[in-house]
């Protein structure tokens, strides 16, 4: 029997492609073996989002040919749709897969590919129009299950290689998630995560058109055994209704992640991000009335271009306004073909740091803030499993997404437990 060994980078949209993968691998009678095992095809669901992610697919790449010069090695996804031809230079990887073509890998694993000349297929992908239906039986996390609901984005912030990787936006026929949430759950999934690359957008592309917010409301009343999170969404499409939606259910999970990138209106235009400083500023403190103790995080690019200490210091200030749970920060990082690429005043390595450096200290602030409110109050937790960092200690995750550590009392992973805060850790 051929062992295989995946590894991945990037969104949750690539955890949820990768569990694709495994799964078919598995039905075609493969066996999976750890990235760290002798295998005899490694595959590197790739990232390319900055150039430190594409950096880290060609390590992995590397590390699998140290493991075993003879295996098949599979760059797959994002850096090879971007940059086929420069992992081929390299030398790195036997065969070479876009986004369309790794969720069919098992047909190209016969395809002779060499390191000196790989097997290539890449397709065009910005004329992929429809998502395709894809049924996964399994899930590495037996707990929780991801499901790419959309892909593709239509914005193009200047900034941005995502679109030319993962081409134009595009939705799962509603009738074909409510198929695969039945397939999880009947497969004994008590949390199911919807992702997307540009997720508020589902439905726009289908027809008739829909929208995330009628979805969300058939799925939250037709499962109420199941709780539902929702991944990545942009100020503009966190709509009213999904707030509500929020508020009313139970088992829609009182956590959301929204981009903010910059609270300067300069730079904000100048990335073409679509709204303004106040209106994100108005968004969270309605979301905020209208569902307590919700956990909202935010990314933040830092050291754009054109980026002064003074812009800096205003999205710096906004921050420590807004009682927030997390930050996800991110250097900018120019990426090939995008104009921000191009634009003058680039800010300095150093200062990028710097300026990475205080944000994530105040993430960590925040998210220390976030969690001492619910100490000494009870949380429902799910459990995951017992902490491999922490010895005699089972974890879970709470609706509102904080990690709970506690001790075991003969509460079986998979399923809902009420936790009470003790303390910090």
């Amino acid at each position: 029997m051929k062992r295989f060994a995946i590894t991945t980078l990037g969104c949750k949209v690539n955890q949820y492609e990768s569990a694709i993968i495994t799964d078919s691998l598995k039905r075609f009678g493969y066996k999976q073996v750890s990235f760290t095992e002798k295998a005899d095809i490694y595959i590197v669901n790739t990232c390319t989002v900055t150039s430190k992610a594409s950096y880290q697919s060609r390590q992995m790449l590397r590390r699998a040919l140290r493991l075993n010069p003879e295996a098949i090695v599979v760059a797959a996804g994002c850096y090879s749709e971007i940059e086929a031809k420069k992992i081929a230079s390299l030398g790195i990887a036997t065969h070479i897969l876009g986004n369309v073509e790794k969720l069919n890998l098992e047909r190209y694993l016969e395809r002779p590919g060499s390191l000196s000349e790989p097997f290539i297929k890449v397709s065009a992908i910005k004329r992929t129009s429809e998502l395709e239906a894809v049924t996964l039986e399994d899930f590495p996390d037996r707990t929780r299950a991801f499901l790419r609901i959309q892909d593709g984005c239509n914005t193009f912030c200047t900034y941005c290689i995502v679109p030319y990787a993962r081409g134009r936006s595009r939705s799962l026929r509603r009738s074909e998630v409510l198929k695969q949430v039945e397939n999880f759950i009947s497969h004994g999934f008590k949390e199911i995560v919807l992702t997307g690359i540009h997720l508020g957008k589902w439905g726009e592309d289908l027809t008739p058109s829909d929208t995330l917010s009628y979805l969300l409301a058939e799925l939250l009343t037709k499962f109420p055994e199941c709780r539902f999170r929702i991944s990545s969404i942009e100020p503009p499409e966190l709509t009213d209704n999904i707030l509500e939606l929020m508020a009313e259910h139970s088992n829609f999970c009182k956590h959301l992640h929204v981009p903010l990138q910059s609270a300067s209106n300069e730079i904000l235009k100048t990335m073409h991000r679509p709204y303004s400083p106040e209106y994100y500023w108005d968004l969270f403190w309605k979301a905020h009335s209208t569902i307590p103790d919700l956990a909202w995080g935010l990314d933040v690019i830092v050291g754009f271009p054109g980026e002064t200490k003074t812009h800096f210091s205003e999205t710096l200030k906004f921050i420590e306004e807004l009682p927030v749970s997390y930050l996800h920060v991110f250097p900018f990082s120019p990426r090939e073909r995008t104009p921000a690429a191009r634009y003058p005043k680039q800010v300095p390595g150093r200062e990028k740091k710097r300026r990475v450096r205080l944000l994530r200290e105040l993430s960590n602030r925040k998210r220390r803030e976030f969690m001492s409110k619910f100490v000494g109050k009870t949380l429902e937790v799910l459990v995951e499993g017992q902490s491999k960092k922490i010895k005699g200690l089972s974890y879970g995750l709470s609706s509102n997404y904080i990690r709970v550590y506690f001790v075991e009392k003969q509460m079986q992973s998979n399923t809902f437990a009420l936790v009470k805060i003790e303390k910090l850790i």
